[in-house]
């Protein structure tokens, strides 16, 4: 799992985004809100907090920038010409 410190919140979320791949992201947190919030701005099709990633085939399974065209599974997969997030939470 690649990690790397940080103390300022805009600067890892840049630091985030700042790649062309865009499938999915794990954020781990005691602060659940907190995690949630930085999920939210993270260019990826998929957001695990405090898991590892283990989707679900109920939602949709798909990725931002060139991690893929389009969404497979779910309802959501309708709407492959939008860019897509779907948040995994586990308290």
């Amino acid at each position: 799992m690649p990690t790397q410190p940080w103390t300022d919140e805009s600067e890892v979320i840049a630091r985030a985004n700042n790649t062309q791949s865009g499938l999915g992201a794990c954020v781990w947190s005691k602060d659940v809100s907190l995690a949630v919030h930085i999920g939210q701005q993270l260019e990826v099709g998929s957001v695990f907090i405090n898991s590892f990633e283990k989707p679900t085939f109920k939602a949709a399974i798909g990725g931002f920038k060139q991690s893929g065209f389009g969404f497979e599974g779910g309802s959501q997969a309708l709407t492959e010409y939008c860019n897509v997030q779907v948040m995994y939470i586990q308290k």
